[in-house]
């Protein structure tokens, strides 16, 4: 028992030091600032580019939103590879060699440039949510430590009504003690942060990454390939 113990102790402090949890850190905080990004730039410029349609004007504008979300997409895969660890292949439909009229009305008529257009969007309300759990995960376990050297200071100001009373911390034991539970919230980060992680990333894959129905579709046109 005590070895098991022991064992989880070494791996909750490895943890704090592995590299890999401050990558996923990373990633998962600036989901909220590049989810506003991408949702703002793109229902603008695709509102704009729809309205002004009916001019031409709209043509050149949703022509690049497509370009843009495209190359977004490209980004996003990358950036998952760096926080998280999750290698995503690129989804695509071979195009064809020829005009660019076809080219483009593949890439209209491929579902992976749509999944493409949802993932972005979805980064606004998964890194709205990552933000929080992130903050408060490491708010409340740092707010504890640092209780012993601030709890002469907070204790005047407590409005806990009588039945919460235990919730005030107006002596050294007690602040101690809150900075003892503290240590323990802060060694169970690195695993909150893992299941972050792959929640996201398999959001990630399931968006950005081939359906298997495109993979086998994929292998069917390489068999083929080779047989001729």
């Amino acid at each position: 028992m005590t070895e098991t113990l022991e064992r989880t102790q070494d791996r909750q402090v490895a943890g704090l030091a592995d590299r890999r949890t401050w990558t996923r850190f990373a990633y998962l905080l600036a989901t909220f600032p590049l989810g506003q990004f991408w949702f703002i730039a793109l229902v603008t410029l695709i509102s704009v580019g729809a309205s002004l349609v009916i001019i031409w004007v709209g043509i050149p504008i949703l022509w690049f939103v497509f370009l843009l979300w495209r190359r977004g997409a490209e980004i996003e895969r990358d950036f998952v590879a760096w926080g998280l660890g999750i290698e995503i292949e690129t989804p695509y439909r071979p195009e064809p060699v020829g005009p660019l009229r076809g080219m483009w009305a593949v890439r209209l008529r491929d579902p992976a440039t749509w999944r493409d257009l949802a993932y972005l969007l979805l980064l606004l309300p998964l890194g709205i949510v990552w933000f929080t759990l992130l903050v408060t995960g490491l708010a409340v376990p740092l707010s504890l430590i640092a209780t012993p050297l601030t709890y002469r200071w907070w204790a005047p100001f407590s409005f806990a009504s009588e039945g919460w009373r235990w919730l005030i911390i107006d002596s050294p034991g007690e602040a101690l003690i809150a900075a003892a539970i503290g240590v323990g919230f802060l060694f169970l980060f690195p695993g909150l942060l893992r299941g972050m992680a792959a929640i996201h990333g398999a959001v990630a894959a399931a968006l950005l990454g081939p359906t298997e129905s495109a993979r086998l579709n994929a292998e069917v046109q390489g068999l083929r390939a080779s047989r001729g």
